[in-house]
């Protein structure tokens, strides 16, 4: 006879898996929302006093920055203002430079005025006896020959010395010179007649006083 088989007992409810804790874990099974830190716990007072050096520090490197960019543009202020000082102060000097020049070369041309002045005058007073040759070659007649002069510019008065052919002809030459309105006076000083063999005259020495007006020194003498 068959042994009889003993039912199965009911199964057991399964067990609820206890709680893990922090560091309860299996071997194989994935580990989440884990933190590891390796430094050391920090009280509450020190990260407000790193937050104090930290602002410290940048505080006073912005002062810094601040105070550098000041300074460099005050520099550089400083700096442009000497550089147009010292072109100034250049472009003054060669303004002065320049007028010591000019004020030098007005004093040579005022120099050089002077001298042309003083040569003027002495080629005028040189001048003032060509226009009184002028004015005795106008009046001197066909038969006389004026040998010699000598005269004052300031008086007036010449001195010739003459030859003519006879006495006639030196009395046409007095009133010759005085119909001229540029001659005041003329008067006859001496006269030496020249004789030949026969005792006939040859000619006449004579001397002559002239006395011209002022105009005849300082203008030539038109053509009557």
């Amino acid at each position: 006879m068959p042994t009889p088989i003993p039912p199965k007992p009911p199964p057991k409810p399964a067990a609820k898996p206890a709680p893990k804790g922090a560091g309860d874990f299996s071997v194989g099974e994935p580990v989440t929302g884990l933190r590891v830190s390796l430094m050391p716990v920090e009280t509450g007072a020190v990260p407000s006093e790193r937050r104090y050096i930290t602002i410290l520090v940048a505080t006073v490197l912005l002062e810094t920055l601040v105070f550098g960019a000041a300074w460099a543009g005050l520099s550089f202020t400083v700096k442009t203002r000497q550089e147009a000082q010292a072109k100034a102060n250049a472009e003054t000097l060669a303004a002065q430079s320049e007028t010591a020049k000019l004020g030098q070369a007005a004093k040579e041309a005022d120099g050089f005025a002077r001298r042309v002045d003083i040569l003027r005058g002495r080629l005028d007073e040189h001048a003032y006896w060509t226009v009184m040759f002028a004015l005795m070659e106008r009046s001197v007649r066909p038969n006389v020959i004026f040998v010699s002069f000598a005269g004052d510019t300031k008086t007036g008065v010449i001195s010739v010395e003459a030859e003519a052919r006879s006495f006639r002809d030196i009395a046409e030459q007095i009133v010759l010179m005085r119909s001229n309105p540029l001659i005041v006076d003329v008067r006859t000083s001496s006269a030496v007649t020249s004789l030949d063999a026969t005792g006939e005259i040859t000619g006449v020495n004579f001397s002559l006083l002239v006395k011209l007006k002022p105009e005849a020194w300082k203008k030539p003498v038109a053509a009557k």
